[in-house]
């Protein structure tokens, strides 16, 4: 049984509600249609490098925007570090009180994690999404060769990494619903952004902002599938 075979068919219970026109169609040549699609998941020579140089001007403005919250939690994180040595030192002499020692003690406790969150998050999401959307980027720069060279058990893995469903008619895949991150990614309007970036860094793109939210939960907070971890390498 075919990668495509496996990952197409209907789970238990579907096959009863829907009524599917569609001739029966042979395995091997759905694989073939899903091999040929696959040509066009693959990003045109010269477009990693402009959507890499764009998403480095991204961040670099996202983490600008970024700076003065940063700033705040970096000097909180100072200011509470020293008011518990000063804390210690009173409760050392004598001169805090045992009940207001702990009080004071939960309180810089709570506010130092909160200070100190902020700054991993940002450290966290601005390392990861540029490190994961890499390794993206390098397997849409050859994901046609990955497949059509893999064996069944990559192409079944890129066929449930990349697409939601595959759209088959008459033998022939004529459309698909994508995954994250590669719907984004492959959109048009995420590749005008990334080139306005390399060429005008410094001036906002309309729409600014939904792009990057979902790339930064998708790659900062959740990273990609196990694909991007080279279960799909050949």
């Amino acid at each position: 049984m075919g990668a495509v075979d496996r990952w197409l068919r209907p789970q238990r219970g579907q096959a009863r509600r829907t009524a599917c026109r569609q001739p029966n169609l042979q395995v091997e040549a759905v694989e073939v249609a899903v091999e040929k699609y696959y040509r066009t998941v693959r990003i045109p020579a010269g477009l990693k490098e402009i959507i890499q140089s764009g998403l480095r001007a991204e961040l670099d403005n996202q983490h600008e925007r970024a700076e003065p919250e940063l700033t705040w939690a970096r000097q909180r994180v100072t200011e509470l570090s020293q008011e518990r040595r000063r804390l210690a030192r009173g409760v050392v002499t004598g001169s805090i009180p045992g009940d207001l020692a702990r009080e004071e003690h939960e309180r810089i406790d709570t506010e130092l994690e909160q200070a100190q969150r902020i700054l991993e998050t940002a450290e966290m999401i601005y390392a990861r999404i540029e490190q994961t959307l890499t390794q993206a980027l390098d397997l849409l720069e050859r994901v046609d060769d990955v497949y059509r060279l893999g064996g069944p058990r990559v192409r079944r893995l890129l066929n449930q990494c990349f697409f939601i469903q595959l759209i088959i008619d008459g033998g022939d895949v004529v459309g698909a619903v994508l995954r994250e991150p590669w719907a984004t990614l492959l959109a048009e309007d995420f590749r005008a952004r990334m080139i306005h970036n390399t060429t005008n860094p410094d001036r906002d793109f309309p729409g600014q902002g939904s792009s990057m939210k979902t790339l930064v939960r998708l790659a900062g907070l959740e990273p990609a599938t196990g694909c991007l971890e080279g279960s799909c390498s050949i």
